[in-house]
C-alpha cells in the first residue's frame, strides 16, 4: 500500500508540473487537458492518503489543505486564467504535495 501510495504522489507531481509547463509557455489547451488527468490523479491520491496509517485529525487538516486548494483553482478554471492556474499549481499544490514524495 505504501508503494502505491508514493507512486500516486509521483504521478500527482508530474502531472501538476506538466501542466505548470505547458501553461507558462501558452500552450493552454494542453495545460487544461493536464488539469482533467491531474483532478483524476488527486483522486487516487486521496483514496491512496486515506489507507496510510495516519490520524484522522491529521488526514482532515490534509484534505482540508487540498480542497481549499482545489476551490482556488476551479476558480482560476472557471476565470479561464492560465497564469492563475499555473500559479496555484506550481507555489501551492506542488509545495502541499511534494513533503510526501519519499
Amino acid at each position: 500500500m505504501k508503494q502505491e501510495f508514493i507512486e500516486s504522489v509521483k504521478h500527482v507531481l508530474a502531472t501538476a508540473n506538466e501542466s505548470v509547463e505547458f501553461f507558462r509557455t501558452g500552450d493552454e489547451a494542453k495545460g487544461y487537458n493536464k488539469i482533467v488527468e491531474l483532478i483524476e490523479r488527486i483522486q487516487i491520491f486521496i483514496t491512496k492518503l486515506s489507507g496510510l496509517n495516519i490520524s484522522q485529525e491529521d488526514m482532515q487538516k490534509y484534505v482540508l489543505n487540498i480542497n481549499n486548494i482545489l476551490i482556488e483553482l476551479s476558480n482560476a478554471l472557471v476565470n479561464r486564467d492560465g497564469v492563475l492556474i499555473s500559479d496555484i499549481l506550481e507555489y501551492e499544490l506542488i509545495p502541499t504535495i511534494e513533503p510526501l514524495n519519499v
